[in-house]
């Protein structure tokens, strides 16, 4: 018969539901112990007998035949398996899957039959095996070995179903395997084999039996052999062990003797997965449109069944299966839809990007392809655009920070060039960014000329220039380069006027360099950042000719320098010279920076000596009188009113006539500038008011 023809008529369907790993297990020849030969009597009286002794916890004493089952079956199990003996074609099923006689009636007499029923497997396999070249009676011997090596297989199956087996086991579970197909394959073909099995038929004489049952049986045989091995390979792929999977798919591939015979065994073995999937893809249609914000974990569900599903598709008929390629696209088109309004519903676009990227691989249609990478591309771009917003906004706070610190306008211009031009010299090499890059750059040139304007206002050139030359580079606005422009040169007009005013003086042997950058007094140099006072002064002693002139510079860190300008063998007019020279110097090269720094810590909360009173943001806090008219004063900015003379400094209270203060000017630091100090105080407030 070719088997590639055979119809549904010609299936025989028991032999299908029987074919299963655990068959041995169930055959009720092996649970009862008896012959395939016995008699409908000897059937009902061995019956009897196991269930008595059963009953009496004897049950072990009558199952010592090879291959007993372990544990002995119970009363329900023989009960059950008397009932499939009377059914005529289980029976002949079961019979054609154990040992067979010689000749049937005879099994009391054949040595083979005896030795397993004495529990001898090794003389009974020794007998057939000797027996199976025989052109008369070695079908049935050969029969005989491909059960026994095929019940060895699928106890060794059973074993390693539940424990760790080594390379040396499986190659012998194996060989098990090759040894019963090889015969199985010969019978399969030979109709001696099957006339014995429909004689065997006509015995039974049971008008259940018809004609055709040993045809259909002998059709269906290669399937249900293959169907075993497919659905040990299953079992094997759902628990992760894909090595032992695919032994059983290539024994099926290597045993096979017709293609069209495996197919029907795999998809047989597949309809299970196939329709727990088709159930799968049913439950998610339903939360199509109804649960949007759930989508996700409905997606994420049936993309871990399916792709558990279409592992086992890959493991049988390779990774491009027509049968799995027409499911994996339904699979796909609805996930697809799902993730269209998860994505709608949460934005959480980049779990929706990692989805899609499951589901592209299972789009297999070049059309669904196509709609699923056009869907990652969009997700994509999408999350570069929120990536990119985010790193703007990142640099725009990092950009205020730095606008807005306390830091000098030096150590400003350094964060600047440390922290944000790179960013900017990187974004030049993509173009993710678009116009949100020209305007943050257009920020980053105005955050440079402020520090370029505080610079400016500190009279460090040096820092400025840098800073409008930097500008220049990323300023967008036409308006704002022309202003760069104009800024760079009046600073470089201004920087030069700033180096005619440099100071280089000598008095005696003290040698004293002034510049907007330094205060230099022989080997002494402090920076003009440093240097927190100033002051100088004329004095002349009562009664007598001789005058002081006197400079003093103090610093936060650097110390103090005082100069007295009249020397031992200098005359006056000498004195007078480098007094003005030093003077003028010193107010036009650093007295600005100074107030600017007071005015600033003043407004950063600190407090400020200031002769015998206290400077603060609020005002000036002083003491007038003594003892019991001793009183606490605090005179607002506002209210300050100050006067001077080539000596001394006056502060008086606007709101208090009686309140007044006088400081030497040649002792108390920044008297000189004290009514600088009050004015940038006044400006400060204003623009506070203003904000």
């Amino acid at each position: 018969m070719n088997l590639a023809t055979m119809n549904g008529s010609d299936t025989c369907k028991p032999l299908l539901a029987m074919a299963r790993p655990e068959m041995f297990r169930e055959n009720a020849f092996r649970i009862t112990g008896l012959p395939v030969d016995a008699t409908t009597r000897e059937l009902s009286r061995h019956a009897d007998k196991l269930k008595m002794l059963e009953e009496l916890g004897r049950g072990e004493s009558v199952h010592t035949a090879a291959f007993a089952l372990s544990p002995p079956p119970g009363v329900d199990q023989i009960r059950d398996a008397m009932g499939c003996l009377r059914d005529p074609e289980r029976r002949v099923l079961d019979e054609l899957f154990w040992f067979w006689p010689e000749t049937f009636g005879q099994s009391r007499n054949d040595p083979a039959i005896q030795a397993l029923a004495g529990g001898d497997r090794e003389t009974a396999l020794e007998i057939w095996l000797l027996k199976e070249t025989n052109p008369t009676t070695g079908v049935t011997a050969m029969h005989n070995v491909a059960v026994l090596w095929q019940l060895v297989a699928l106890e060794w199956e059973e074993y390693a179903g539940e424990r760790e087996i080594d390379e040396r086991q499986r190659q012998e579970i194996e060989r098990y395997w090759r040894d019963s197909y090889k015969r199985w394959n010969v019978l399969t073909a030979d109709d001696l084999f099957w006339e014995n099995l429909g004689a065997r038929v006509k015995q039974l004489d049971d008008p259940r039996l018809n004609s055709g049952f040993a045809q259909r049986v002998r059709a269906t045989l290669p399937q249900a052999l293959d169907k075993i091995n497919a659905q040990l390979a299953v079992r094997y792929a759902e628990g992760g062990r894909m090595a032992l999977a695919r032994v059983h798919v290539d024994l099926m591939r290597e045993t096979c003797v017709d293609a069209g015979e495996l197919g029907r065994s795999v998809e047989l073995v597949l309809a299970p997965t196939r329709a727990r999937l088709q159930q799968q893809l049913a439950r998610a249609k339903e939360q199509e449109g109804k649960n949007s914000a759930g989508a996700g974990q409905v997606v994420r569900e049936l993309l871990e069944h399916a792709q558990r599903s279409f592992a086992l598709y890959d493991l049988f008929h390779g990774a491009e299966s027509a049968a799995k390629n027409d499911l994996s696209d339904e699979v796909a088109t609805l996930c697809l839809r799902l993730l269209v309004e998860y994505e709608k519903a949460t934005t959480r676009t980049q779990d929706c990007l990692d989805l899609l990227k499951s589901v592209l691989p299972l789009a297999k249609a070049r059309e669904l392809h196509q709609h699923a990478a056009k869907l990652i591309a969009q997700a994509e771009a999408k999350l570069e655009d929120l990536e990119a917003n985010a790193q703007l906004q990142a640099h725009h706070t990092a950009l205020r920070e730095i606008l807005e610190s306390k830091a000098s306008p030096k150590e400003r211009l350094h964060r600047l060039k440390k922290e944000i031009v790179p960013v900017l010299a990187k974004w030049n090499y993509t173009q993710k960014f678009g116009a949100s890059k020209d305007q943050f750059s257009e920020n980053v040139a105005r955050c440079f000329l402020a520090v370029m304007v505080s610079a400016h206002t500190e009279h460090d050139f040096d820092t400025a220039l840098e800073a409008v030359v930097i500008a220049g580079e990323f300023a967008k606005n036409e308006q704002t380069r022309q202003r760069i422009e104009r800024d760079k040169e009046q600073l470089v007009r201004e920087k030069a006027a700033a180096r005619q005013n440099d100071l280089s003086l000598k008095i005696r042997g003290d040698i004293i360099e002034i510049t907007r950058e330094t205060f230099r007094f022989n080997g002494k140099a402090i920076p003009a950042t440093d240097i927190s006072g100033i002051r100088f002064g004329v004095h002349r002693e009562n009664g007598s000719n001789n005058t002081s002139y006197k400079v003093g510079v103090t610093s936060w860190h650097r110390g103090t320098v005082n100069i007295e300008c009249r020397r031992l063998l200098r005359s006056e007019s000498q004195a007078q010279t480098d007094y003005r020279l030093l003077v003028t110097g010193l107010c036009k090269q650093i007295g600005s920076g100074v107030v600017m720094r007071l005015v600033e810590k003043l407004f950063q909360g600190s407090e400020i000596s200031f002769g015998d009173c206290r400077l603060s943001s609020k005002g000036l806090a002083a003491t007038t009188g003594v003892l019991v008219f001793k009183k606490h004063h605090l005179i607002p900015w506002p209210e300050i009113r100050v006067e001077k003379d080539n000596e001394s400094l006056f502060l008086r209270s606007a709101r208090n006539p009686k309140f007044v203060k006088k400081f030497a000017l040649r002792h108390v630091w920044n008297a000189v500038f004290f009514q600088e100090i009050v004015n940038a105080v006044l400006t400060r407030l204003t623009m506070q008011t203003r904000r």
